[in-house]
């Protein structure tokens, strides 16, 4: 059985707080999470810190996650 991770994005479009699942076969979540969320061509959003926790069973109410905070391309020019 698979882990759910939860995922803080600050800024930018998609801000909010969400829990990603390592069985959703749309996108391929495994730990470590990814150092970047590609979005689209107005920018990103970048991992910032990550817990510290070990792996987690599916249904813990305690979850591994990360959070990103949001990098405009404008911002990288």
């Amino acid at each position: 059985m698979g882990e759910q991770f939860l995922i803080k994005t600050v800024g930018g479009p998609q801000e909010g707080v969400r829990v990603a699942d390592t069985e959703d076969t749309r996108f391929d979540w495994s730990w470590p999470l990814p150092d970047v969320l590609m979005y689209d061509e107005t920018g990103h959003y970048v991992k910032v810190s990550e817990s510290d926790l070990p792996p987690q069973e599916r249904k813990s109410v305690i979850m591994r996650g990360a959070e990103y905070e949001w990098r405009s391309e404008q911002d990288l020019s």
